[in-house]
């Protein structure tokens, strides 16, 4: 009898567990708007680069991203024209564990479309807004949780932002609450503005129709990808399963149409038939590659480590190009024929570059020749900023 009310207890339990209705949260209250200077400092000397984290070229200007801040320099005279250094001392109540340290600090570089504004997201949560007319701070904010993806609408008013799954403590253990992972701010002032009714982690965010959807690709504890109406933040309006693959990367084709990497390769997507998946390339992903739409042919490439492959419009397979380095990551040049791709060796992912591979730091890859140069590593950046400091 003892055993039947301890199974009945225990099925109880369970029961009660999963009728638990979630609440999603605003994530209003974890934003800290705060005067840049608490946590970012101008100084009047150089400090050495200690880990290099990112890079991108606009406007003739090199855009750096290190562990001990961001660089702005000019990409032909390589002058360094200013110099934001992470001073992260203060506000240590918005900082979660390992996160107040410097050392865990890694930075994405995000230019609007006009390439007047640069958004720097640090992975603790410091996002801030550099005009690249004045290189100056417009704002600066502190979430107090991890970011994880942000982008700028095409028009440049609106920044939508992803984060990881965050619940808020329950005194009984058992979460009902947990944050939005999607939600807006203002460009122009960081002023947020609305949360989408979703609560799992946010891999990448894509705007599209006119700044009217959102097309939004998940991490855990999905791997789907959704599309939102800008306007309706209570329900999205279709689902796209991957079912059984996880979801790398995201890229648009037209209005109706997008690809993803997934773990089986490329899947192509009506936004009209969310339930079918069409494979296009077979190919096994280990979730570094990214692909990119050339802007100079409308054609695509996936970078995938040692290897590019190109696609036509279609996603018929134009040619696959071995290089000589593996490489984890990829943007774009400033004049859109170069492909920047990153080779940092000090990470702990087994299939990150070997010191024989090739020098660490950053190449292009020329679309016109297919010829890979090497741009700029952490040694060199050091060299330039001692020789060129202003």
């Amino acid at each position: 009898m003892r055993i039947i009310v301890l199974l009945l207890t225990v099925i109880s339990f369970y029961s009660c567990k999963q009728e638990v209705k979630q609440t999603v949260l605003s994530p209003e209250e974890k934003i800290k708007v705060l005067p840049y200077g608490d946590l970012i400092a101008t100084p009047t000397t150089y400090d050495t680069i200690s880990e290099l984290n990112s890079f991108t070229e606009l406007n003739n200007l090199w855009l750096i991203g290190t562990q001990n801040g961001i660089y702005i320099m000019d990409k032909i005279s390589k002058k360094v024209i200013r110099y934001f250094k992470f001073e992260l001392k203060s506000h240590k109540e918005l900082f979660d564990g390992q996160d107040s340290t410097v050392r865990f600090l890694t930075t994405d570089l995000i230019p609007n479309k006009t390439k007047d504004k640069l958004l720097v997201v640090t992975s603790n949560g410091i996002v801030f807004q550099i005009d690249l007319k004045k290189y100056n701070i417009d704002w600066l904010v502190k979430f107090v949780h991890r970011i994880e993806t942000a982008t700028y609408s095409d028009n440049g008013k609106v920044i939508a932002i992803g984060t990881g799954y965050d619940n808020k403590e329950a005194s009984n253990g058992i979460p009902s609450e947990y944050y939005s992972s999607l939600f807006t701010i203002s460009s122009d002032s960081s002023k947020y503005i609305d949360h989408f009714n979703e609560t799992a982690s946010v891999k990448k965010i894509l705007f599209k129709d006119n700044d009217t959807k959102l097309l939004v690709a998940y991490d855990w504890n999905y791997t789907d990808s959704y599309l939102w109406d800008i306007n309706n933040k209570e329900k999205n309006i279709a689902q796209f399963a991957e079912e059984d693959a996880y979801l790398y990367d995201i890229a648009l084709i037209d209005n109706k149409h997008f690809v993803t990497v997934n773990t089986n390769g490329l899947s192509l997507w009506d936004t009209e038939t969310p339930d079918k998946k069409n494979l296009v390339f077979s190919k096994s992903n280990s979730g570094f590659e990214n692909i990119l739409r050339s802007k100079l042919t409308e054609d695509y490439f996936l970078v995938s480590y040692s290897k590019l492959f190109f696609f036509d419009k279609q996603f018929n397979i134009k040619d696959t190009i071995k290089l000589p380095i593996l490489f984890e990551g990829s943007d774009y040049s400033a004049n859109d024929s170069l492909i920047i791709l990153k080779n940092l060796m000090n990470n702990n992912d087994p299939h990150a570059s070997k010191k024989d591979d090739g020098k660490e730091g950053f190449y292009t890859f020329n679309l016109a020749t297919k010829e890979l140069n090497f741009l700029v590593g952490k040694h060199e950046l050091n060299e330039i900023i001692k020789a060129n400091w202003h």
